[in-house]
């Protein structure tokens, strides 16, 4: 391993390569002068934190400056010409994210042409902002394949893991190429006669010799000089010869999920070859977490299609991960919680263990809020508890007094979900033997029925909330019907199917067999555990069915 690995802070997130210019952002980390700021003009956000930055506020980094500068003393004998950063890294030991082979940064085209692994032979994977493109580039031309092949073969320093895709984004948005999925704004003049084939519906005000107004597939041809304002939502070819200065920004997902929410109704194989898998967990990065129950195994997908086995020789039958991307899952076995660390370094048993306080059966529930408490429904006991951070022992939160139907009772509770915008601490708990949904404000000694109707709602097995503009809506996951079903607390029926045929079992793409969990990711694509088809599924969210409510 070459020196500079000790000195990982000398090297640039977004270019992996040593600091020329370092300024420190609004996020607080260090970066390249003029990669943040390109980075910045195009994406809008920290590749990071992924919140908003401006490019007026970065600060100069001396201590940086000065340790970059006293580090290129020590390495004289390296020649001071345009490629010394890249000669500086060359020995340093780098990972391929598509092979999982190491070698020397010097060796790396080499490795490019001879990976075992190559893109074009990883099953396409669809789950986050990225594998939209991946995706479109399997129907791209052999040369524009292996154009997108170069950007998305990423090599990773080792010492700087949070950064796997950041130098991939980068070229991305050097080469303005966005994901659909990321808000962007750039500017571009296009002259002379050019093909313009973008995803759009284009609206304009400006001063020009012709007015027009494009939407769907189309083609116009036209001589202007315009400013204009485009969003991305449909297809259209424009043919030109033109003068211009273009805004464009693309379709924007929504905050919050509106009332009217929909999703595609035939879904997406994500991943397959599972034995009944019962539930998934998505982290900051879009990145899929399979409890592959059967089979012991945890596993995770990541959004560049490569995938690791997390776990084995573990039941695990729940999966949740907290805001720093720990992960924690019920391990049926043992009837205890683990808690794998977002670095993958340390296995911790965070409840249960030697107490025996708990006692799984089924599928039991996991959450974990912004303030790391965890909850779990203890299932074998028909109650919920929560365990504050760090702590040995729970308390119960709900439930606790035997299996019965009660309003200070549970009967084999299952999936749970915690109010943290709304009812600040109450637990919408899946009281899956009363065929109910149960809400537990804190501090409480007994539910509130929120949803019962057992001609709609027949084994409740997971749950998410979701606020919409006025009201909490709940994404219930009803297993004898094989459906995921929109309900608004304490309604006597449900709003709407949001996926699946009432009553119909199966395996085509707009069924379900048995499923058992659900979970959304930041683009509001709902994921669904399909246990009894022993897959993953992924619903497109339709961001048109909101367009009337942002």
């Amino acid at each position: 391993m070459s020196s500079i690995n000790t000195q990982q802070y000398l090297i640039c997130p977004i270019t992996l390569e040593l600091y020329n210019d370092p300024v420190t952002a609004e996020d607080g980390n260090t970066y390249e002068r003029e990669a943040i700021t390109q980075w910045t003009i195009q994406c809008g956000t920290s590749p990071i934190t992924k919140k908003p930055l401006n490019i007026n506020r970065l600060t100069p980094n001396c201590a940086v400056k000065d340790a970059v500068d006293a580090f290129k003393q020590q390495n004289a004998n390296i020649n001071d010409d345009n490629d010394k950063n890249r000669r500086n890294l060359e020995n340093l030991d780098v990972l391929c994210l598509y092979c999982g082979l190491t070698q020397q940064l010097n060796s790396v085209k080499e490795h490019k042409l001879r990976c075992p692994s190559n893109p074009n032979n990883i099953q396409q994977f669809e789950i986050a902002e990225n594998e939209i493109d991946f995706a479109m580039s399997q129907q791209t031309s052999s040369k524009n394949r292996h154009s997108h092949n170069e950007r998305t073969l990423s090599f990773q320093n080792p010492l700087a893991r949070r950064t796997i895709t950041l130098a991939i984004y980068y070229n991305r948005c050097k080469a303005k190429q966005f994901p659909i999925a990321i808000t962007s704004i750039f500017t571009s003049t296009i002259t002379s006669t050019s093909m313009v084939t973008s995803t759009s519906t284009v609206t304009s005000t400006s001063m020009v010799t012709s007015t027009s107004t494009v939407t769907s597939t189309s083609t116009v041809t036209s001589t202007s000089t315009s400013t204009s304002i485009s969003t991305l939502t449909s297809t259209s070819t424009s043919i030109s010869t033109t003068t211009s200065t273009m805004t464009l920004t693309s379709t924007a997902i929504p905050k919050i999920l509106c009332a009217s929410a929909e999703w595609e109704s035939t879904g997406i194989t994500v991943v397959s070859k599972l034995y009944d898998p019962y539930d998934i967990a998505i982290d900051n990065e879009n990145n899929l977490i399979v409890a592959d129950t059967e089979n012991h195994h945890l596993l995770k997908y990541f959004t560049n299609g490569t995938n690791i086995t997390l776990l084995t020789n573990t039941k695990v039958s729940s999966v949740c991960i907290d805001k720093f991307d720990n992960i924690y899952v019920t391990d049926v076995f043992g009837d205890e919680v683990k808690k794998l660390s977002s670095d993958d370094q340390s296995i911790t048993t965070v409840a249960g263990s030697e107490l025996n306080e708990l006692r799984f059966d089924g599928q039991p529930g996991l959450y974990v809020d912004k303030n790391l408490t965890l909850y779990i429904s203890d299932t074998g006991n028909h109650r919920v508890v929560k365990y504050f951070i760090n702590s040995s022992s729970g308390i119960v939160v709900a439930g606790g007094h035997g299996a019965g139907a009660g309003l200070n009772q549970l009967n084999g509770p299952y999936g749970i979900y915690v109010d943290e915008i709304n009812e600040i601490g109450a637990i919408y708990i899946c009281d899956q033997e009363n065929h109910r949904i149960q809400k537990w404000i804190d501090g409480a000694h007994e539910g509130i029925t929120v949803a019962s109707n057992i001609n709609q709602l027949r084994t409740p097995v997971s749950i998410l909330l979701a606020p919409t503009e006025d009201k909490m809506m709940m994404y219930i996951l009803d297993f004898d019907h094989y459906r995921i079903l929109k309900w608004i607390p304490y309604s006597q029926e449900p709003e709407a199917i949001a996926v699946g045929i009432t009553g119909h079992l199966g395996n085509e793409p707009n069924q379900l067999s048995s499923p058992r969990g659900i979970k959304f990711d930041k683009n509001w694509n709902l994921f669904v555990a399909d246990t009894g088809n022993n897959r993953i599924q992924k619903f497109l969210f339709n961001s048109s069915s909101c367009e009337n409510n942002n």
